[in-house]
């Protein structure tokens, strides 16, 4: 992916006003849906990948549907059925933000 899908900036640029893509860097949530202060854009900058994919990556954040039940487990990226986990992404930027 090369242009942010939402708003179309190149890597390296900040999402521009109402994208949808965009991650508030105060409170971890969307951007869009925020009225944080101190957001910073450049910490935001859209890299060509969708947010929070390369964090799970270098954490080893991987998770599987559950299989006794519903929603997801956590499991190694060697498991056939792994996805990155990108709500734990998000759940660790909201803590991280409220700490």
């Amino acid at each position: 992916m090369n242009h942010c899908p939402d708003c179309y900036v190149k890597p390296g640029e900040p999402h521009l006003e109402g994208c949808d893509v965009e991650h508030c860097t105060q409170c971890g949530g969307q951007r869009l849906g925020c009225d944080c202060d101190g957001h910073d854009p450049l910490q935001a900058l859209w890299t060509g990948e969708w947010p929070g994919r390369s964090e799970c990556r270098a954490n080893g954040w991987y998770c599987r549907r559950n299989p006794n039940g519903p929603g997801f487990v956590p499991c190694l990226a060697t498991d056939p059925e792994a996805v990155l986990d990108i709500n734990r992404w998000v759940e660790q930027r909201i803590t991280l933000a409220n700490n």
